[in-house]
């Protein structure tokens, strides 16, 4: 019996983007559109279930209409049922849930929050699942929370599926130098029960078939360390019903990245080409609407061509589009003209300067020529 499942996580609901100007407001609503656009394909595709594999929220004190406005996307889920599960970002709290008890209030009785590390079956939702949840309990953590899916006796459900929901970092695909971010192997997960793991914390789609695993991703990029268009994993569950144990057949699933975000982070380099027109070298670069590009740019250009550069740097940091340009690499070269009107003929500097241009040694000008400004040679 098949059941298809629309998952995503990390939307971090609630980021402020602090650093990025006046493109923070628009970065932190397009969160909100992510969420909006993961329900949407999930509609269109006849899901069963919605499951968010943690950090929904990007901190436990977001703001109620942060949370409001969340439950309120995920009621337009047409499937059977939306299950979220708390992440490192928004752990269970155990001085107190106000986050997880404002959500449950405001959610609909379709909406189950996988509160607890147990097996939580779902037939009460006519889903022939049953989820092994790991959520966070802090926001970092040494040890991961799926032990429980190593004991786990499958046999007790031969008519479902099970599936794994966790949050933390997989060996092997997760920068996680420490180690505290609720670790996990593939070995780990490969032992488990589980006919499918659906994991979050990682920001990139992975179906990492030795061990079961999808890693939906961030549904919408946040940042320059995130170089991918936002996903959703859309994954369908074969199973029938014979066999247990980590050995048996229940083990058939398929997953295909679904886009989703809006933004792309983008780095790029540039050099100068002073003949050329000096802000459309610049938009070469720019992938397309919803880019934000930060920009290194390098070269050296005559005076003429220096000017040019300061009013198009101007004109496409105007532009939104065009998040930070690093110039310091852009140096003017003098040439012969210049120094001739710059210095008097015959002294030390026009005399220097000149026979260094001559040699075309255009790096030694440019140090000579600043350190005769600073002294006023």
């Amino acid at each position: 019996m098949p059941v298809r499942i629309i998952a995503t996580a990390d939307v971090h609901l609630g980021m402020k983007f602090s650093g990025y100007g006046e493109l923070a407001s628009d970065l932190a609503e397009a969160r909100f559109a992510a969420l909006e656009r993961v329900v949407t394909v999930g509609n269109e595709r006849s899901c069963d279930l919605l499951i968010i594999a943690g950090d929904l929220f990007d901190r436990v004190t977001v703001a109620s209409v942060v949370v409001e406005r969340a439950a309120a996307i995920l009621s337009s889920f047409e499937g059977a049922l939306v299950a979220v599960l708390p992440g490192n970002h928004d752990y269970l709290s155990p001085s107190g849930d106000r986050l997880w008890r404002s959500f449950a209030d405001a959610a609909g009785d379709r909406t189950l929050l996988l509160d607890r590390a147990a097996a939580v079956p779902l037939d009460r939702y006519d889903l022939p699942v049953t989820l092994l949840a790991a959520p966070c309990d802090s926001l970092h953590g040494a040890t991961h929370r799926v032990g429980h899916a190593l004991d786990t006796d499958r046999s007790q459900w031969p008519d479902s599926a099970v599936i794994g929901v966790a949050h933390g970092s997989i060996d092997g695909i997760t920068l996680d130098t420490d180690g505290v971010y609720f670790p996990m192997s593939v070995d780990l997960l490969r032992r488990t029960v589980a006919d499918c793991w659906i994991i979050g914390h990682t920001h990139r789609f992975h179906d990492l078939k030795d061990a079961r695993t999808v890693v939906p991703g961030t549904p919408e990029p946040d940042g320059f360390d995130v170089r991918v268009p936002g996903s959703a994993a859309l994954i369908d569950v074969e199973f029938d019903g014979e066999g247990s144990g980590p050995s048996s057949l229940h083990r058939e699933y398929r997953a295909q990245a679904v886009t989703t975000g809006v933004h792309r982070f983008v780095d790029a380099d540039v050099t100068l080409d002073p003949v050329g027109d000096l802000r459309a070298q610049i938009e070469a670069v720019v992938p397309g609407p919803g880019s934000i590009v930060r920009v290194r740019v390098s070269g050296r250009v005559d005076e003429q061509a220096y000017r040019a550069w300061n009013l198009a740097r101007d004109s496409l940091l105007a532009d939104t589009t065009v998040y930070r340009i690093d110039d310091d690499d852009v140096q003017q070269f003098l040439t012969i003209e210049q120094i001739d009107r710059d210095y008097v003929a015959g002294s030390f500097a026009h005399s220097i300067l000149k026979r260094l241009v001559e040699a075309d040694d255009h790096d030694a000008v440019t140090e000579a020529h600043r350190l005769m400004r600073e002294h006023a040679l």
